[in-house]
């Protein structure tokens, strides 16, 4: 269910590749030979000895770690390509789940949950445009019902689809919101 939106990836990546700018700071000589003197200074240290002359001395982990991320990787083109990549695109890195086209949600029979034997049933989403939590169920709460659909001082949409579960299942920074007659759930 919380699979890529492959359309709107495929268009922020196109989007990046096409824009010149995205190419402006890849190759950066001064940095590939800051790089490459960090690099011998490491593999080549000399510490003094107890004898008065030096001696070369082995990179710990930290020093390998380190090394590895600043003087391998980001000087690297292809890497701070990827990484603006990753940062500069438009690509949100959300899935999504609300396919109302999709012959599964047309296959999901929601007009017999309003059937008189089945149980009232409700969920919520919060709706992002007035800030508040909104209530759909499959029917009309049967008592104290006012003209504003509101049972005991609660509004309940009517009814459930397939987009206000998607919109009750939408998690943030996992899943993008879901638009439901013009609000942002």
């Amino acid at each position: 269910m919380f699979g890529p939106d492959w359309e709107s990836i495929g268009k922020a990546l196109t989007n990046f590749v096409a824009d010149p700018n995205t190419y402006k700071d890849l190759w950066d000589p001064n940095r590939g030979a800051t790089a490459f003197r960090e690099s011998m200074s490491l593999w080549f240290a000399q510490q003094p000895d107890t004898d008065g002359g030096k001696k070369f001395t082995s990179p710990d982990e930290g020093d390998l770690n380190r090394w590895v991320l600043n003087q391998v990787l980001a000087p690297n083109p292809f890497v701070r390509y990827l990484t603006s990549m990753m940062y500069l695109s438009q690509v949100t890195g959300l899935s999504r789940i609300n396919y109302p086209h999709s012959q599964f949600m047309k296959s999901i029979n929601f007009d017999a949950l309003g059937r008189p034997e089945k149980p009232f049933i409700f969920h919520n989403a919060w709706n992002l445009d007035e800030h508040k939590l909104a209530l759909f169920s499959n029917r009309p709460m049967p008592k104290k019902v006012d003209e504003n659909k509101k049972v005991d001082g609660k509004e309940y949409k009517v009814p459930i689809s397939a987009s206000s579960l998607c919109a009750c299942s939408a998690l943030p920074f996992v899943e993008e919101t879901v638009e439901i007659d013009g609000v942002t759930y």
